[in-house]
């Protein structure tokens, strides 16, 4: 069964049904994970514990790579490197208790690629819940820098669409839709 498993990138966290076992998961980490060989459907952490431990070593090896080069290229300015600017990152959350959120996720200009239907202005939003050792605000909007306003303010109206149409479910409900 491993050899039907491969590391591709990740953009969503979703709750999907896992195509080895048939189970639902929401395990999937980003920017990378491991899915089905060709598709995006992400297998789930209890099949690789079973099936392929090595690769869910090596995607954890991937995504803090990507965050030591990618991540904290902002600790620069203060004149740390991007290493020293994870481990500050690190030792600030050890000692925070992970709180539930939900998190709404907005692409302009998406493209569909069979896991992904945009909508007809080209976006695709994704929301669920999600656990984090953030604190603070009660609600907080993150935008990757250059983004043009003109897309940050159509999924934020979208964003605004599904909340008055759904609603929030308890976090702490077992058989929360996603």
């Amino acid at each position: 069964m491993r050899d039907d498993f491969e590391i591709s990138t990740n953009n969503a966290i979703l709750r999907e049904t896992c195509p080895a076992c048939g189970e639902p998961h929401k395990d999937a980490g980003c920017p990378y994970w491991i899915f089905w060989r060709g598709t995006k459907r992400a297998i789930c952490q209890n099949c690789l514990e079973e099936h392929a431990p090595d690769m869910l070593e090596d995607v954890s090896i991937r995504n803090t790579d990507f965050f030591l080069e990618e991540g904290f290229k902002g600790g620069r300015e203060r004149g740390k490197t991007q290493a020293e600017r994870k481990l500050e990152k690190i030792r600030h959350y050890l000692n925070r208790d992970p709180v539930e959120f939900y998190q709404f996720d907005g692409f302009a200009d998406a493209k569909a690629d069979g896991l992904i239907e945009p909508d007809r202005d080209g976006d695709w939003l994704c929301w669920g819940q999600t656990v984090e050792l953030m604190h603070g605000a009660t609600v907080r909007m993150l935008v990757v820098p250059g983004t043009p306003n003109a897309d940050v303010l159509r999924l934020i109206d979208k964003i605004k669409e599904i909340v008055a149409r759904e609603g929030f479910i308890d976090l702490t409900e077992d058989d929360a839709p996603f």
